[in-house]
């Protein structure tokens, strides 16, 4: 079910004037709103999947992504004082104010505990004797990527464990259950980080793989309803996804606003909550509809758009939307997996599938290959005209055996 379909939904698009409704029911169908039940399980095979790759290598440390803001109130630091680890904060420490997400990651942690990994209280005298190899944090979601930021940077603050790693002692894995695009790019760029895995992309609105049209007008929709700071929510960031059980403060105004005169969608305090009768309705994560169709039309493929739709398999659509987007630059990887719906191992494939097939090279540009097959498939299918049968239907008898 769609969001649109609840009663929630169709109340709350008629907060909307008449001539932007549309536009509002199509923005709020590309919200995504999984369970944390099946987001820990695929979560915590992730996790498990990790640390069986990397431990044969020596000793793991896992721990979960800290909010830098919890840590300074916890330890009575100021704001312009650098988080340090095992300096002035411990990483893993426990804080009362941390319910949350945060406190979610430390049950799943809990639960991958072995032989060869290192909880996250482990002091730095052990991690030094047992001579680590490899750190992974883990963390539900990853948004605009400031908060993961802060706390890679805060563990290899420490200078034993910097000097761990200018060595080549140590490796840095970050893990968690959905990643925009947005912080997808920003972890790419930071070198204390030597992989990013993830097990589904988080929509925005910037990140939807509309015309540049309509993702202006989405964006403008949410400003001219919101209302507050923050209209596009924390950082401006337009965010689509959150948990049955609380949403990130990175979603749009108009998603979360409650008042006299404007049908909340969502309760509670800064409206983070979601509605239990929603919850009953969906019965399961909100399904998102992929239009390959309006994916392709939007990068100027029309005769592509009409002939997609005869594709019976939701792989070759996947290809050929794939390939459309690739074509306008390869840039566009990044949000394939937003766009189609698919999960970081899908996406991995899917590029795998594209390039061992020729049709894209290692740096995601179409080869003539590729458009080729884009060609081929804005054809309109060869028509065979039927051959006549004769209507007699007097029996044949041959006149010679020969």
């Amino acid at each position: 079910m769609e969001l649109s379909d609840t009663e929630a939904g169709v109340a709350w698009i008629d907060n909307f004037l008449p001539d932007d409704r549309e536009l509002a029911k199509r923005l709020l169908d590309a919200f995504v709103l999984d369970t944390w039940t099946s987001a820990r399980a695929s979560l915590l095979e992730l996790v498990r999947t990790e640390i069986d790759s990397v431990r044969n290598a020596g000793p793991v440390w896992v721990l979960p992504a800290m909010d830098s803001g919890d840590i300074r109130r916890a330890n009575g630091l100021g704001t312009t004082e650098p988080l340090t680890a095992f300096g002035n904060f411990e990483p893993g420490m426990n804080i009362p104010s941390m319910p949350g997400s945060e406190g979610l990651i430390g049950h799943l942690i809990r639960d991958v505990q072995q032989e060869g990994v290192l909880p996250p209280q482990t002091p730095v005298s052990a991690l030094r004797d047992r001579r680590l190899r490899t750190i992974i944090v883990v963390s539900d979601t990853i948004e605009t990527g400031g908060q993961i930021t802060k706390y890679v940077k805060s563990l290899l603050r420490n200078t034993t464990m910097r000097s761990w790693r200018s060595f080549g002692w140590i490796r840095l894995i970050v893990l968690a259950y959905a990643v925009s695009s947005e912080g997808e790019r920003l972890i790419a760029t930071l070198p204390q980080v030597d992989s990013l895995r993830f097990v589904r992309h988080a929509p925005t609105i910037s990140g939807l793989a509309w015309t540049k049209k309509d993702t202006n007008a989405a964006l403008a929709l949410c400003v001219r309803y919101g209302n507050g700071k923050w209209r596009l929510g924390y950082g401006d960031h337009g965010g689509l996804f959150g948990f049955q059980d609380r949403l990130p403060n990175t979603v749009p105004r108009i998603f979360r606003q409650h008042g006299s005169d404007w049908v909340a969608l969502f309760t509670g305090s800064g409206g983070r909550q979601v509605p239990s009768g929603m919850i009953r309705e969906l019965g399961g994560s909100s399904e998102v509809s992929v239009a390959h169709d309006e994916i392709v039309a939007a990068v100027r493929q029309e005769r592509l758009s009409i002939s997609i739709r005869k594709q019976q398999r939701a792989s070759n659509r996947n290809v050929l939307a794939a390939l459309a987007l690739l074509r306008v630059s390869p840039e566009r990887f990044s949000v394939l997996g937003s766009a189609l719906d698919l999960t970081q191992a899908e996406t991995t494939g899917l590029l795998g599938y594209m390039t061992a097939q020729g049709w894209i090279d290692g740096a995601f540009n179409v080869t003539a290959s590729g458009v080729a097959e884009l060609a081929a498939s804005k054809r309109k299918p060869r028509r065979v005209a039927p051959k006549q049968v004769s209507e007699n239907v007097t029996p044949y008898y041959p006149k010679s055996l020969r």
